[in-house]
């Protein structure tokens, strides 16, 4: 079943509302995840996800309101995933073998750090957005 039977948009239209919306969706999406590559995958997931369910759309919010909604929501299912968690495990494991630092003072920052960022993580969303927001 192809795509258009999903939506009632053209090409145009979604080209208009990706060229008006997507640079604050990918700075609301980086204010998230602090990763720009992340941000874009999540904007391009945002617009094919809008797209796919436009009809879906009802119109009781501004489109922005709506497709930031959809945002924050994807930027808060990657902050959850395990790729988001293994990937912060892998760059602090590179940081700890690439500083200049004596092997002792690496170890002990690396650990309180990978210590302080699990338990961000174990915190409830509401919790964590406002550390990952400040």
């Amino acid at each position: 079943m192809p795509v258009h039977e999903y939506t009632t948009l053209t090409d145009e239209e979604m080209k208009t509302i990706m060229d008006s919306h997507g640079e604050y969706l990918i700075r609301l999406a980086y204010f998230y995840v602090k990763d720009w590559a992340t941000a874009e995958d999540i904007m391009q997931d945002v617009f094919i996800s809008y797209y796919r369910k436009s009809a879906q759309f009802d119109h009781r919010a501004s489109l922005k309101t709506y497709l930031s909604k959809i945002t924050v929501n994807k930027c808060r299912d990657h902050l959850r995933s395990w790729k988001n968690r293994r990937s912060l495990f892998s760059n602090s494991l590179g940081g700890l073998i690439s500083n200049a630092k004596s092997p002792e003072d690496t170890y002990v920052q690396h650990t309180d750090q990978s210590n302080l960022t699990n338990k961000i993580l174990e915190l409830p969303v509401k919790y964590r957005e406002v550390i990952l927001l400040f």
